[in-house]
């Protein structure tokens, strides 16, 4: 039986790490990692992807809101200059947040300046990204993020799922489309 064709099943994003050489950490503070993965194989299509986790339990490890704010400021700075940098470069990318390890909920206001983040940077979102997913196993998690995108105008596909494997598959599908779709609009 050939399994050539048969999609990498994935334990952690660890894995995908170590089997792709493209890759560059970007940020990696008290509250978030953020690794780049450039050109990776996922299922059928190659692509970019920003893979950045929340660390375990840091509304527990960092007490003060005002270092929460500092390191969520610290994080939005990299992504502005990763989309920035994609911009210049007329390339496009996918983004998985994994914030499996979060046992707590968010302060409102670092929701509020991600939000913030995402609503001034519309268009270049609308040129560099495919879609992002949002892994998360928690419940209320879960909720709150529903929450979240329902008052925030999404411009590309947004997804939760509870796995590295969901979401990866997810981008899978999301490129595909946007792929059919931009050959059929050349058509």
């Amino acid at each position: 039986m050939d399994n050539s064709a048969s999609p990498n099943i994935y334990n952690s994003i660890d894995e995908i790490i170590k089997e792709h050489n493209n890759n560059k950490i970007i940020l990696d503070n008290e509250l978030i990692k953020i690794t780049l993965m450039s050109d990776i194989q996922i299922h059928d299509v190659q692509c970019n992807v920003l893979y950045a986790t929340l660390k375990s339990n840091f509304m527990e490890t960092i007490k003060d809101f005002e270092s929460i704010n500092g390191y969520t400021q610290e994080f939005l700075r990299a992504l502005d200059n990763i989309y920035n940098a994609f911009s210049i470069a007329n390339n496009k990318l996918s983004i998985i947040y994994d914030v499996t390890k979060v046992t707590s909920l968010f302060p409102p206001t670092l929701l509020w300046n991600i939000g913030n983040f995402f609503s001034k940077k519309k268009k270049i979102t609308n040129d560099i990204l495919y879609c992002t997913c949002i892994i998360t196993r928690s419940k209320s998690l879960n909720a709150l993020f529903k929450t979240f995108l329902n008052i925030y105008d999404n411009v590309k596909p947004i997804n939760l799922c509870d796995t590295i494997n969901n979401s990866l598959h997810f981008i899978n599908n999301e490129i595909i489309k946007y792929n059919t779709i931009m050959e059929d609009n050349l058509l």
